[in-house]
Protein backbone atom coordinates (compact mmCIF):
# COMPACT_ATOMS: atom_id res chain seq x y z
CA UNK A 1 0.00 0.00 0.00
CA UNK A 2 0.88 3.44 -0.55
CA UNK A 3 2.02 5.73 2.09
CA UNK A 4 -0.24 8.74 1.29
CA UNK A 5 -3.47 6.14 1.74
CA UNK A 6 -4.73 5.47 4.94
CA UNK A 7 -7.20 3.25 4.29
CA UNK A 8 -8.15 0.15 2.05
CA UNK A 9 -10.94 0.93 -0.45
CA UNK A 10 -12.32 -2.73 -0.62
CA UNK A 11 -12.43 -5.26 1.97
CA UNK A 12 -10.82 -8.94 0.61
CA UNK A 13 -11.44 -12.46 2.34
CA UNK A 14 -8.37 -14.06 2.85
CA UNK A 15 -8.28 -17.30 0.75
CA UNK A 16 -6.01 -18.98 3.52
CA UNK A 17 -3.68 -20.58 0.50
CA UNK A 18 -0.56 -23.24 2.01
CA UNK A 19 2.90 -23.46 0.90
CA UNK A 20 2.71 -26.32 -1.98
CA UNK A 21 5.56 -29.20 -1.54
CA UNK A 22 6.98 -29.87 -4.90
CA UNK A 23 9.81 -32.06 -4.51
CA UNK A 24 12.30 -34.66 -6.55
CA UNK A 25 14.48 -37.00 -5.70
CA UNK A 26 17.37 -35.30 -8.10
CA UNK A 27 16.59 -32.13 -9.64
CA UNK A 28 18.78 -30.64 -12.91
CA UNK A 29 20.71 -27.62 -12.79
CA UNK A 30 18.90 -24.66 -11.71
CA UNK A 31 17.72 -22.94 -14.82
CA UNK A 32 16.85 -19.36 -13.45
CA UNK A 33 19.36 -16.68 -13.70
CA UNK A 34 19.42 -14.40 -10.69
CA UNK A 35 16.69 -16.06 -8.88
CA UNK A 36 17.83 -14.86 -5.21
CA UNK A 37 18.03 -11.54 -6.88
CA UNK A 38 21.97 -11.28 -5.50
CA UNK A 39 22.75 -9.92 -8.39
CA UNK A 40 20.13 -7.19 -8.70
CA UNK A 41 18.06 -6.19 -11.05
CA UNK A 42 18.85 -8.26 -14.16
CA UNK A 43 18.17 -11.91 -15.48
CA UNK A 44 14.34 -11.68 -15.53
CA UNK A 45 11.90 -9.31 -17.43
CA UNK A 46 8.80 -7.80 -16.31
CA UNK A 47 6.20 -4.99 -17.55
CA UNK A 48 6.79 -2.98 -14.55
CA UNK A 49 9.09 -0.06 -13.48
CA UNK A 50 12.47 -0.79 -11.60
CA UNK A 51 12.43 2.14 -8.95
CA UNK A 52 13.76 2.28 -5.71
CA UNK A 53 10.35 3.47 -3.80
CA UNK A 54 6.73 2.11 -4.06
CA UNK A 55 3.75 3.34 -6.70
CA UNK A 56 1.37 1.36 -8.49
CA UNK A 57 3.39 -0.83 -11.30
CA UNK A 58 6.47 -0.18 -9.73
CA UNK A 59 9.13 -2.91 -8.65
CA UNK A 60 12.34 -2.61 -6.83
CA UNK A 61 15.46 -5.17 -5.56
CA UNK A 62 15.69 -4.77 -1.86
CA UNK A 63 16.93 -6.35 1.20
CA UNK A 64 14.38 -5.02 3.50
CA UNK A 65 10.42 -3.81 1.95
CA UNK A 66 10.39 -0.56 4.63
CA UNK A 67 12.60 2.05 2.75
CA UNK A 68 10.27 2.03 -0.40
CA UNK A 69 7.11 2.56 1.36
CA UNK A 70 7.56 3.42 4.83
CA UNK A 71 4.84 3.25 7.67
CA UNK A 72 2.74 1.54 5.12
CA UNK A 73 5.15 -1.57 4.41
CA UNK A 74 6.42 -3.84 6.98
CA UNK A 75 10.16 -4.11 7.50
CA UNK A 76 10.69 -7.27 5.97
CA UNK A 77 13.74 -9.05 4.94
CA UNK A 78 14.19 -11.84 2.18
CA UNK A 79 13.29 -15.78 2.35
CA UNK A 80 16.38 -16.87 3.48
CA UNK A 81 17.80 -13.95 5.26
CA UNK A 82 20.33 -11.65 5.00
CA UNK A 83 20.21 -11.02 1.10
CA UNK A 84 18.05 -8.99 -1.30
CA UNK A 85 14.28 -10.14 -2.79
CA UNK A 86 12.21 -8.31 -5.16
CA UNK A 87 9.47 -6.29 -4.05
CA UNK A 88 6.50 -5.14 -6.43
CA UNK A 89 3.58 -2.76 -6.05
CA UNK A 90 0.66 -4.40 -7.70
CA UNK A 91 -2.21 -1.98 -6.46
CA UNK A 92 -3.40 -1.04 -9.88
CA UNK A 93 -5.79 -2.22 -12.33
CA UNK A 94 -3.99 -3.90 -14.84
CA UNK A 95 -4.88 -7.33 -13.78
CA UNK A 96 -2.71 -10.25 -15.79
CA UNK A 97 0.50 -8.08 -15.86
CA UNK A 98 3.73 -9.99 -15.85
CA UNK A 99 5.57 -9.37 -12.67
CA UNK A 100 8.19 -11.55 -13.39
CA UNK A 101 8.86 -13.44 -16.75
CA UNK A 102 11.75 -15.68 -17.83
CA UNK A 103 12.25 -17.40 -21.14
CA UNK A 104 13.83 -20.94 -21.22
CA UNK A 105 14.73 -23.61 -23.35
CA UNK A 106 13.51 -27.17 -22.60
CA UNK A 107 13.47 -30.46 -23.52
CA UNK A 108 10.34 -32.05 -25.04
CA UNK A 109 8.36 -34.41 -22.93
CA UNK A 110 10.38 -33.70 -20.35
CA UNK A 111 8.91 -33.11 -16.71
CA UNK A 112 10.34 -29.45 -14.46
CA UNK A 113 9.92 -27.89 -11.56
CA UNK A 114 9.06 -24.40 -10.99
CA UNK A 115 8.86 -22.89 -7.49
CA UNK A 116 9.14 -19.53 -5.72
CA UNK A 117 8.83 -18.14 -2.39
CA UNK A 118 5.76 -15.09 -1.80
CA UNK A 119 5.50 -12.61 0.79
CA UNK A 120 2.47 -10.45 1.78
CA UNK A 121 4.87 -6.97 3.01
CA UNK A 122 1.86 -4.57 3.53
CA UNK A 123 1.74 -3.74 7.05
CA UNK A 124 -2.21 -3.46 6.63
CA UNK A 125 -3.05 -6.92 4.96
CA UNK A 126 -6.46 -6.83 7.84
CA UNK A 127 -8.57 -4.57 6.05
CA UNK A 128 -6.42 -4.87 2.34
CA UNK A 129 -6.49 -7.60 0.30
CA UNK A 130 -3.23 -9.48 0.19
CA UNK A 131 -2.05 -9.91 -3.27
CA UNK A 132 -2.97 -12.41 -6.05
CA UNK A 133 -0.99 -14.04 -8.70
CA UNK A 134 -0.94 -16.99 -11.24
CA UNK A 135 1.31 -19.01 -13.01
CA UNK A 136 1.64 -18.78 -16.80
CA UNK A 137 3.80 -21.14 -18.77
CA UNK A 138 3.59 -20.46 -22.53
CA UNK A 139 0.43 -18.19 -22.18
CA UNK A 140 -1.76 -20.99 -20.76
CA UNK A 141 -2.19 -20.44 -16.86
CA UNK A 142 -1.92 -23.21 -14.56
CA UNK A 143 -2.90 -24.54 -11.41
CA UNK A 144 -5.70 -22.44 -9.35
CA UNK A 145 -4.70 -18.70 -8.22
CA UNK A 146 -2.01 -18.07 -5.73
CA UNK A 147 -2.73 -15.78 -2.67
CA UNK A 148 -0.08 -14.36 -0.70
CA UNK A 149 -0.59 -14.31 3.14
CA UNK A 150 -2.88 -12.74 5.30
CA UNK A 151 -0.09 -11.81 7.84
CA UNK A 152 3.00 -10.08 7.21
CA UNK A 153 6.32 -11.08 6.31
CA UNK A 154 5.39 -14.63 6.34
CA UNK A 155 7.23 -16.49 3.41
CA UNK A 156 5.71 -19.32 1.32
CA UNK A 157 6.46 -21.41 -1.45
CA UNK A 158 4.58 -21.84 -5.01
CA UNK A 159 5.45 -24.51 -7.17
CA UNK A 160 3.98 -26.24 -10.33
CA UNK A 161 5.33 -29.69 -11.68
CA UNK A 162 5.13 -29.11 -15.46
CA UNK A 163 5.59 -31.46 -18.81
CA UNK A 164 7.22 -29.95 -21.99
CA UNK A 165 4.97 -32.32 -24.16
CA UNK A 166 6.03 -30.90 -27.84
CA UNK A 167 7.34 -27.67 -26.08
CA UNK A 168 11.34 -26.71 -26.37
CA UNK A 169 10.67 -23.36 -24.78
CA UNK A 170 9.26 -21.99 -21.56
CA UNK A 171 7.97 -18.75 -21.17
CA UNK A 172 7.21 -18.64 -16.99
CA UNK A 173 5.71 -15.95 -16.22
CA UNK A 174 3.91 -14.56 -12.68
CA UNK A 175 0.99 -12.54 -13.45
CA UNK A 176 -1.17 -9.69 -11.22
CA UNK A 177 -4.34 -11.41 -10.54
CA UNK A 178 -5.97 -8.60 -8.21
CA UNK A 179 -6.97 -5.03 -9.79
CA UNK A 180 -7.07 -2.79 -6.93
CA UNK A 181 -5.44 0.59 -6.09
CA UNK A 182 -4.68 -0.25 -2.51
CA UNK A 183 -2.83 -3.42 -0.79
CA UNK A 184 -1.53 -6.49 -3.46
CA UNK A 185 1.94 -5.39 -2.31
CA UNK A 186 4.41 -8.62 -2.97
CA UNK A 187 7.54 -10.02 -1.76
CA UNK A 188 9.10 -12.44 -4.37
CA UNK A 189 12.45 -14.79 -4.18
CA UNK A 190 14.24 -17.66 -4.89
CA UNK A 191 12.90 -18.34 -8.35
CA UNK A 192 13.63 -22.13 -9.20
CA UNK A 193 13.21 -23.87 -12.58
CA UNK A 194 14.94 -26.86 -12.79
CA UNK A 195 14.49 -30.30 -14.65
CA UNK A 196 12.94 -33.26 -12.23
CA UNK A 197 15.23 -36.20 -12.60
CA UNK A 198 13.86 -38.36 -9.87
CA UNK A 199 12.78 -40.83 -12.07
CA UNK A 200 9.78 -40.78 -11.52
CA UNK A 201 7.49 -42.75 -13.55
CA UNK A 202 3.95 -41.38 -14.95
CA UNK A 203 2.02 -43.50 -17.18
CA UNK A 204 -0.38 -40.72 -19.42
CA UNK A 205 -3.50 -42.73 -20.68
CA UNK A 206 -5.88 -40.50 -22.81
CA UNK A 207 -8.45 -41.44 -25.03
CA UNK A 208 -8.16 -41.86 -28.94
CA UNK A 209 -8.53 -39.22 -31.58
CA UNK A 210 -12.04 -38.39 -32.32
CA UNK A 211 -14.07 -37.05 -35.33
CA UNK A 212 -17.54 -34.89 -34.42
CA UNK A 213 -19.67 -33.70 -36.65
CA UNK A 214 -20.02 -29.96 -36.51
CA UNK A 215 -21.48 -28.47 -33.33
CA UNK A 216 -21.38 -31.76 -32.22
CA UNK A 217 -18.61 -33.08 -29.15
CA UNK A 218 -15.96 -35.59 -28.23
CA UNK A 219 -15.62 -37.03 -24.32
CA UNK A 220 -11.99 -36.60 -23.75
CA UNK A 221 -10.12 -38.79 -20.79
CA UNK A 222 -6.85 -38.71 -19.34
CA UNK A 223 -6.00 -40.75 -16.65
CA UNK A 224 -2.51 -41.88 -14.94
CA UNK A 225 -2.11 -38.81 -12.47
CA UNK A 226 -3.54 -37.04 -9.96
CA UNK A 227 -4.06 -33.74 -11.74
CA UNK A 228 -4.70 -32.91 -15.30
CA UNK A 229 -4.48 -29.68 -17.72
CA UNK A 230 -5.42 -29.72 -20.92
CA UNK A 231 -4.38 -27.05 -23.53
CA UNK A 232 -5.96 -25.04 -25.65
CA UNK A 233 -8.82 -24.55 -23.80
CA UNK A 234 -10.78 -23.53 -26.33
CA UNK A 235 -13.90 -25.56 -26.99
CA UNK A 236 -13.44 -27.35 -23.52
CA UNK A 237 -15.87 -27.92 -20.94
CA UNK A 238 -13.45 -27.81 -18.24
CA UNK A 239 -9.21 -27.83 -18.96
CA UNK A 240 -8.69 -28.81 -15.87
CA UNK A 241 -10.36 -32.38 -15.30
CA UNK A 242 -9.48 -35.54 -16.65
CA UNK A 243 -12.85 -35.71 -18.21
CA UNK A 244 -13.97 -32.57 -20.60
CA UNK A 245 -16.38 -32.49 -23.02
CA UNK A 246 -14.77 -30.97 -26.62
CA UNK A 247 -16.20 -29.45 -28.68
CA UNK A 248 -13.83 -27.06 -30.96
CA UNK A 249 -15.38 -25.72 -34.40
CA UNK A 250 -12.11 -26.79 -36.18
CA UNK A 251 -9.68 -29.68 -36.29
CA UNK A 252 -7.72 -29.30 -32.40
CA UNK A 253 -5.02 -31.34 -31.17
CA UNK A 254 -5.65 -31.41 -26.91
CA UNK A 255 -2.33 -31.82 -25.07
CA UNK A 256 -2.87 -33.07 -21.47
CA UNK A 257 -0.30 -32.47 -19.16
CA UNK A 258 -1.33 -35.37 -16.18
CA UNK A 259 0.47 -34.80 -12.82
CA UNK A 260 0.96 -36.68 -9.82
CA UNK A 261 2.62 -33.98 -7.61
CA UNK A 262 6.05 -34.64 -7.66
CA UNK A 263 6.30 -35.67 -11.98
CA UNK A 264 3.88 -34.57 -14.66
CA UNK A 265 3.82 -36.00 -18.44
CA UNK A 266 1.99 -35.36 -21.37
CA UNK A 267 -0.43 -36.71 -24.37
CA UNK A 268 -2.48 -35.48 -26.91
CA UNK A 269 -5.27 -36.33 -28.83
CA UNK A 270 -6.58 -34.44 -32.10
CA UNK A 271 -10.28 -33.88 -32.19
CA UNK A 272 -11.84 -33.45 -36.01
CA UNK A 273 -14.58 -32.33 -37.35
CA UNK A 274 -15.90 -34.36 -39.99
CA UNK A 275 -17.40 -32.33 -43.05
CA UNK A 276 -21.25 -32.17 -42.60
CA UNK A 277 -23.13 -33.37 -45.55
CA UNK A 278 -25.76 -31.55 -47.30
CA UNK A 279 -28.78 -33.24 -47.92
CA UNK A 280 -30.39 -32.55 -51.36
CA UNK A 281 -33.56 -33.46 -52.43
CA UNK A 282 -36.00 -33.69 -55.46
CA UNK A 283 -38.45 -30.40 -55.54
CA UNK A 284 -41.23 -30.74 -54.67
CA UNK A 285 -43.84 -33.05 -56.69
CA UNK A 286 -47.56 -32.99 -57.04
CA UNK A 287 -49.27 -36.09 -58.48
CA UNK A 288 -52.68 -37.83 -58.74
CA UNK A 289 -54.19 -40.40 -55.89
CA UNK A 290 -52.27 -43.15 -57.04
CA UNK A 291 -49.68 -42.27 -59.39
CA UNK A 292 -46.24 -43.08 -58.14
CA UNK A 293 -43.69 -40.09 -57.97
CA UNK A 294 -40.17 -40.40 -57.96
CA UNK A 295 -38.16 -38.61 -55.57
CA UNK A 296 -34.39 -38.37 -55.12
CA UNK A 297 -31.60 -37.38 -52.54
CA UNK A 298 -27.95 -37.34 -52.68
CA UNK A 299 -25.20 -35.96 -50.42
CA UNK A 300 -24.09 -38.75 -48.34
CA UNK A 301 -23.37 -42.30 -48.36
CA UNK A 302 -26.35 -43.67 -46.85
CA UNK A 303 -30.34 -42.40 -46.60
CA UNK A 304 -33.35 -42.81 -44.11
CA UNK A 305 -36.60 -41.42 -45.57
CA UNK A 306 -39.64 -40.97 -42.93
CA UNK A 307 -42.89 -41.37 -43.13
CA UNK A 308 -42.55 -44.54 -44.69
CA UNK A 309 -46.57 -44.25 -45.89
CA UNK A 310 -46.59 -44.94 -49.30
CA UNK A 311 -42.85 -45.42 -50.36
CA UNK A 312 -41.16 -48.52 -52.25
CA UNK A 313 -37.60 -47.93 -49.72
CA UNK A 314 -36.37 -46.13 -47.00
CA UNK A 315 -32.93 -46.19 -46.90
CA UNK A 316 -32.22 -45.71 -51.04
CA UNK A 317 -31.51 -42.40 -52.41
CA UNK A 318 -34.12 -42.91 -54.97
CA UNK A 319 -37.54 -43.64 -53.89
CA UNK A 320 -40.98 -43.88 -55.63
CA UNK A 321 -43.64 -42.61 -53.63
CA UNK A 322 -47.34 -43.40 -53.74
CA UNK A 323 -48.98 -41.79 -50.33
CA UNK A 324 -52.97 -41.99 -49.95
CA UNK A 325 -52.79 -37.91 -49.05
CA UNK A 326 -50.72 -35.00 -49.42
CA UNK A 327 -47.43 -36.21 -47.30
CA UNK A 328 -43.93 -34.17 -46.79
CA UNK A 329 -40.91 -37.00 -46.49
CA UNK A 330 -38.01 -36.24 -44.21
CA UNK A 331 -34.73 -37.77 -45.76
CA UNK A 332 -32.25 -37.83 -43.20
CA UNK A 333 -29.01 -37.87 -45.42
CA UNK A 334 -26.01 -39.54 -43.30
CA UNK A 335 -22.10 -39.42 -43.61
CA UNK A 336 -20.39 -41.26 -41.17
CA UNK A 337 -21.73 -40.19 -37.98
CA UNK A 338 -22.42 -36.54 -39.43
CA UNK A 339 -26.50 -36.35 -40.72
CA UNK A 340 -28.29 -33.34 -42.26
CA UNK A 341 -31.86 -33.56 -43.45
CA UNK A 342 -34.09 -31.74 -45.82
CA UNK A 343 -38.03 -32.43 -46.93
CA UNK A 344 -39.44 -32.74 -50.07
CA UNK A 345 -43.77 -32.45 -50.57
CA UNK A 346 -45.58 -34.81 -52.79
CA UNK A 347 -48.81 -33.19 -52.97
CA UNK A 348 -51.71 -35.47 -53.77
CA UNK A 349 -54.26 -33.98 -56.33
CA UNK A 350 -57.97 -33.88 -56.12
CA UNK A 351 -59.44 -37.34 -57.86
CA UNK A 352 -62.82 -36.57 -59.79
CA UNK A 353 -65.44 -38.87 -58.82
CA UNK A 354 -67.29 -39.84 -61.81
CA UNK A 355 -70.82 -41.06 -61.88
CA UNK A 356 -72.91 -42.71 -64.37
CA UNK A 357 -76.26 -45.43 -64.41
CA UNK A 358 -76.65 -48.47 -66.57
CA UNK A 359 -78.90 -48.79 -69.09
CA UNK A 360 -81.01 -51.15 -71.17
CA UNK A 361 -82.21 -51.24 -74.17
CA UNK A 362 -83.63 -53.41 -76.68
CA UNK A 363 -81.07 -54.46 -79.82
CA UNK A 364 -81.89 -52.22 -82.48
CA UNK A 365 -82.61 -49.23 -79.52
CA UNK A 366 -80.40 -46.41 -79.05
CA UNK A 367 -79.73 -45.28 -75.69
CA UNK A 368 -77.91 -41.83 -74.21
CA UNK A 369 -75.32 -42.60 -71.66
CA UNK A 370 -74.45 -40.29 -69.00
CA UNK A 371 -71.40 -39.81 -66.64
CA UNK A 372 -70.13 -36.87 -64.81
CA UNK A 373 -68.42 -35.51 -62.15
CA UNK A 374 -65.46 -33.88 -64.31
CA UNK A 375 -64.41 -31.89 -67.31
CA UNK A 376 -63.36 -34.12 -69.74
CA UNK A 377 -64.39 -37.94 -70.44
CA UNK A 378 -63.35 -40.68 -72.95
CA UNK A 379 -65.57 -43.39 -73.91
CA UNK A 380 -64.32 -46.53 -74.98
CA UNK A 381 -65.23 -48.23 -77.49
CA UNK A 382 -66.42 -45.37 -79.43
CA UNK A 383 -68.13 -47.83 -82.41
CA UNK A 384 -71.95 -46.77 -82.19
CA UNK A 385 -71.30 -44.12 -80.61
CA UNK A 386 -72.48 -40.52 -81.52
CA UNK A 387 -69.15 -38.95 -79.78
CA UNK A 388 -66.73 -40.73 -77.22
CA UNK A 389 -65.55 -37.22 -76.14
CA UNK A 390 -68.86 -35.88 -74.52
CA UNK A 391 -70.36 -36.69 -71.09
CA UNK A 392 -74.06 -37.83 -72.76
CA UNK A 393 -73.18 -39.98 -76.09
CA UNK A 394 -76.23 -41.64 -77.76
CA UNK A 395 -75.11 -45.39 -78.17
CA UNK A 396 -76.54 -48.44 -80.32
CA UNK A 397 -74.65 -51.44 -79.22
CA UNK A 398 -75.91 -54.60 -80.92
CA UNK A 399 -75.23 -56.80 -77.96
CA UNK A 400 -74.92 -55.99 -74.13
CA UNK A 401 -71.85 -54.00 -74.01
CA UNK A 402 -69.73 -52.47 -71.05
CA UNK A 403 -68.37 -49.00 -71.46
CA UNK A 404 -65.29 -47.79 -69.80
CA UNK A 405 -65.42 -44.06 -69.01
CA UNK A 406 -62.30 -42.15 -68.26
CA UNK A 407 -63.29 -38.82 -66.12
CA UNK A 408 -60.79 -35.99 -65.99
CA UNK A 409 -61.14 -32.78 -63.85
CA UNK A 410 -58.05 -30.97 -66.14
CA UNK A 411 -55.78 -32.46 -63.29
CA UNK A 412 -56.28 -36.06 -62.68
CA UNK A 413 -58.37 -38.81 -64.38
CA UNK A 414 -60.67 -41.63 -62.78
CA UNK A 415 -62.55 -44.38 -64.45
CA UNK A 416 -65.90 -46.09 -64.10
CA UNK A 417 -67.56 -48.19 -66.10
CA UNK A 418 -71.70 -48.46 -67.20
CA UNK A 419 -73.45 -51.61 -68.47
CA UNK A 420 -75.71 -51.03 -71.61
CA UNK A 421 -77.99 -54.58 -71.38
CA UNK A 422 -79.00 -55.14 -75.10
CA UNK A 423 -82.24 -57.19 -74.65
CA UNK A 424 -83.08 -59.79 -77.66
CA UNK A 425 -86.54 -58.87 -78.65
CA UNK A 426 -89.42 -61.19 -79.60
CA UNK A 427 -90.48 -61.80 -83.10
CA UNK A 428 -93.57 -61.88 -84.11
CA UNK A 429 -94.84 -64.58 -86.29
CA UNK A 430 -98.35 -65.03 -87.62
CA UNK A 431 -99.90 -68.15 -89.08
CA UNK A 432 -103.20 -68.22 -91.18
CA UNK A 433 -105.76 -71.28 -92.72
CA UNK A 434 -108.73 -71.09 -94.25
CA UNK A 435 -111.83 -73.04 -94.83
CA UNK A 436 -112.27 -72.24 -98.53
CA UNK A 437 -110.13 -72.97 -101.50
CA UNK A 438 -111.66 -69.96 -103.40
CA UNK A 439 -110.78 -68.32 -100.90
CA UNK A 440 -114.31 -66.47 -101.31
CA UNK A 441 -116.69 -65.01 -99.21
CA UNK A 442 -117.68 -66.47 -96.80
CA UNK A 443 -114.33 -67.29 -95.79
CA UNK A 444 -113.18 -68.48 -92.57
CA UNK A 445 -109.92 -67.79 -91.25
CA UNK A 446 -107.88 -69.38 -88.58
CA UNK A 447 -105.29 -67.27 -86.90
CA UNK A 448 -102.06 -68.77 -84.97
CA UNK A 449 -99.84 -66.85 -83.38
CA UNK A 450 -96.05 -68.33 -83.40
CA UNK A 451 -94.16 -65.51 -82.40
CA UNK A 452 -90.74 -66.47 -80.34
CA UNK A 453 -89.80 -65.06 -77.41
CA UNK A 454 -92.54 -63.00 -76.63
CA UNK A 455 -94.36 -63.03 -73.41
CA UNK A 456 -97.55 -60.75 -74.31
CA UNK A 457 -99.25 -60.44 -77.39
CA UNK A 458 -102.51 -58.94 -78.96
CA UNK A 459 -103.85 -59.39 -82.23
CA UNK A 460 -105.43 -56.84 -83.88
CA UNK A 461 -108.13 -56.55 -86.80
CA UNK A 462 -108.88 -53.22 -88.37
CA UNK A 463 -112.11 -54.20 -90.13
CA UNK A 464 -113.90 -54.56 -88.10
CA UNK A 465 -111.83 -53.07 -85.51
CA UNK A 466 -111.61 -54.94 -82.78
CA UNK A 467 -108.45 -56.69 -80.75
CA UNK A 468 -108.38 -59.93 -78.86
CA UNK A 469 -105.14 -61.31 -76.54
CA UNK A 470 -106.25 -64.79 -77.45
CA UNK A 471 -103.44 -66.85 -78.36
CA UNK A 472 -105.52 -68.51 -81.70
CA UNK A 473 -108.98 -67.77 -82.80
CA UNK A 474 -110.84 -67.59 -86.14
CA UNK A 475 -112.74 -64.83 -87.84
CA UNK A 476 -114.97 -65.58 -90.69
CA UNK A 477 -116.04 -63.04 -94.21
CA UNK A 478 -118.80 -62.73 -95.54
CA UNK A 479 -117.62 -59.95 -97.83
CA UNK A 480 -114.84 -59.76 -100.41
CA UNK A 481 -112.06 -57.47 -99.73
CA UNK A 482 -108.65 -57.27 -98.34
CA UNK A 483 -108.63 -57.10 -94.66
CA UNK A 484 -105.43 -56.64 -92.31
CA UNK A 485 -104.46 -58.38 -88.83
CA UNK A 486 -101.72 -57.68 -86.93
CA UNK A 487 -99.88 -59.26 -84.17
CA UNK A 488 -98.13 -57.07 -81.38
CA UNK A 489 -95.79 -58.64 -78.90
CA UNK A 490 -93.23 -57.87 -76.15
CA UNK A 491 -91.21 -59.97 -74.14
CA UNK A 492 -90.39 -58.83 -70.63
CA UNK A 493 -87.79 -56.51 -70.83
CA UNK A 494 -90.47 -54.30 -72.84
CA UNK A 495 -88.62 -54.90 -76.67
CA UNK A 496 -91.56 -55.65 -79.20
CA UNK A 497 -92.14 -56.53 -82.30
CA UNK A 498 -95.15 -56.83 -84.79
CA UNK A 499 -95.76 -58.33 -87.68
CA UNK A 500 -99.51 -58.25 -90.25
CA UNK A 501 -101.14 -60.34 -92.66
CA UNK A 502 -103.83 -59.27 -95.42
CA UNK A 503 -106.71 -61.39 -95.64
CA UNK A 504 -107.80 -61.58 -98.96
CA UNK A 505 -111.47 -62.72 -99.56
CA UNK A 506 -112.23 -62.83 -103.07
CA UNK A 507 -115.47 -61.21 -104.73
CA UNK A 508 -117.92 -63.57 -107.51
CA UNK A 509 -119.43 -63.08 -110.53
CA UNK A 510 -123.48 -63.88 -111.40
CA UNK A 511 -125.81 -62.51 -114.26
CA UNK A 512 -129.87 -62.02 -113.84
CA UNK A 513 -131.93 -61.29 -116.42
CA UNK A 514 -135.54 -60.63 -116.42
CA UNK A 515 -138.08 -61.99 -119.02
CA UNK A 516 -140.41 -58.73 -119.23
CA UNK A 517 -140.37 -55.20 -118.60
CA UNK A 518 -143.12 -52.18 -118.94
CA UNK A 519 -141.73 -49.51 -120.57
CA UNK A 520 -144.87 -47.16 -120.58
CA UNK A 521 -144.20 -44.21 -118.89
CA UNK A 522 -145.07 -44.45 -115.78
CA UNK A 523 -141.75 -44.88 -113.69
CA UNK A 524 -141.89 -48.42 -112.92
CA UNK A 525 -139.41 -51.11 -114.77
CA UNK A 526 -138.77 -49.06 -117.36
CA UNK A 527 -135.53 -50.55 -118.70
CA UNK A 528 -134.50 -53.82 -119.47
CA UNK A 529 -131.03 -54.38 -118.03
CA UNK A 530 -129.22 -56.92 -116.92
CA UNK A 531 -128.68 -57.06 -113.42
CA UNK A 532 -124.86 -58.49 -112.59
CA UNK A 533 -122.24 -58.98 -109.38
CA UNK A 534 -118.90 -59.06 -110.18
CA UNK A 535 -119.05 -58.32 -114.03
CA UNK A 536 -116.52 -56.09 -115.25
CA UNK A 537 -117.41 -56.80 -119.20
CA UNK A 538 -120.77 -56.52 -120.72
CA UNK A 539 -122.06 -56.41 -124.20
CA UNK A 540 -126.15 -57.45 -124.43
CA UNK A 541 -127.55 -57.03 -128.31
CA UNK A 542 -131.93 -56.84 -128.39
CA UNK A 543 -133.33 -58.66 -131.51
CA UNK A 544 -137.03 -59.05 -132.59
CA UNK A 545 -138.64 -61.99 -134.13
CA UNK A 546 -137.17 -61.20 -137.22
CA UNK A 547 -133.65 -61.15 -136.26
CA UNK A 548 -133.11 -58.16 -136.50
CA UNK A 549 -131.00 -55.95 -134.64
CA UNK A 550 -133.30 -53.45 -132.31
CA UNK A 551 -130.63 -52.25 -130.11
CA UNK A 552 -127.36 -52.84 -128.78
CA UNK A 553 -125.05 -51.84 -125.08
CA UNK A 554 -121.49 -52.67 -123.69
CA UNK A 555 -122.17 -51.10 -120.67
CA UNK A 556 -122.63 -52.92 -117.47
CA UNK A 557 -125.04 -50.16 -115.76
CA UNK A 558 -126.55 -50.17 -119.54
CA UNK A 559 -130.09 -51.31 -120.71
CA UNK A 560 -132.63 -50.46 -123.63
CA UNK A 561 -135.65 -48.59 -123.09
CA UNK A 562 -137.39 -50.14 -125.08
CA UNK A 563 -137.38 -48.15 -128.18
CA UNK A 564 -136.49 -48.71 -131.87
CA UNK A 565 -134.65 -45.89 -133.83
CA UNK A 566 -136.64 -42.83 -130.92
CA UNK A 567 -140.21 -45.16 -131.67
CA UNK A 568 -141.94 -47.12 -129.00
CA UNK A 569 -142.04 -50.52 -130.00
CA UNK A 570 -144.51 -52.89 -130.09
CA UNK A 571 -145.57 -55.36 -127.62
CA UNK A 572 -144.07 -58.70 -128.21
CA UNK A 573 -141.36 -61.20 -127.41
CA UNK A 574 -137.62 -59.92 -128.32
CA UNK A 575 -134.38 -61.92 -128.13
CA UNK A 576 -131.44 -60.73 -126.27
CA UNK A 577 -127.89 -62.22 -126.47
CA UNK A 578 -125.94 -61.12 -123.83
CA UNK A 579 -121.69 -61.78 -123.66
CA UNK A 580 -120.27 -60.86 -120.24
CA UNK A 581 -117.18 -61.29 -117.93
CA UNK A 582 -117.03 -61.73 -114.25
CA UNK A 583 -114.55 -60.39 -111.76
CA UNK A 584 -113.79 -63.74 -111.06
CA UNK A 585 -112.41 -64.80 -114.49
CA UNK A 586 -115.99 -66.67 -115.36
CA UNK A 587 -117.33 -65.72 -118.97
CA UNK A 588 -121.02 -65.83 -119.57
CA UNK A 589 -123.26 -66.29 -122.97
CA UNK A 590 -126.38 -66.45 -122.37
CA UNK A 591 -129.89 -66.01 -124.62
CA UNK A 592 -133.13 -66.07 -123.84
CA UNK A 593 -136.16 -63.80 -124.86
CA UNK A 594 -138.00 -60.85 -122.80
CA UNK A 595 -141.62 -59.74 -123.32
CA UNK A 596 -142.45 -55.69 -124.38
CA UNK A 597 -145.53 -55.34 -121.92
CA UNK A 598 -147.89 -51.50 -122.17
Amino acid sequence: MKHFLTFCLIAITALGLRAQSCSCSSLGPELVVNGDFSQGNMGFQTTYTFSTWAWPDYYGIASSSVNPNPGSWMNCGDHTGGGNYMWADASSSNQNMPIWEEIFSVQPNTNYVFSFWMSNINGDSITCPPGKVQFSINGVALGSMLQAPNASCVWIQNCVVWNSGSATQADIAILNQNAFFSGNDFGFDDFSFRECMNGCQITPQISPNAFICKNGSAQLTASGGTSDTWTPATGLSNANIANPVASPSVNTTYTVIISNGQCADSATVTVKISPDPVAVVSPNVSACAGVASQLTASGGSSYLWQPSTGLNSTTSPIVTATPPQTTTYTVTVFSGSCSDVAQVTVTVLPTPVPTGQDAKICRGQSAQITAGGGLTYNWQPSINSSSPYISSPVVTPSVTTVYTVTVGNGQCEATTFITVLVSQPPKAIIATTNDNDESTAPMTVNFYNQSIGATSSMFTMFSPVQNTYAHNFSYTYNEPGSYAVQLNVSNADGCKDSTSVIIEVKPTSGLYIPNAFTPNGDGLNEIFKVVSHGITELEASIYDRWGNLVYKWSEVEGGWDGTYKGEVVQEDVYVWVVQARGIDGKHYSPTGQVSVVR
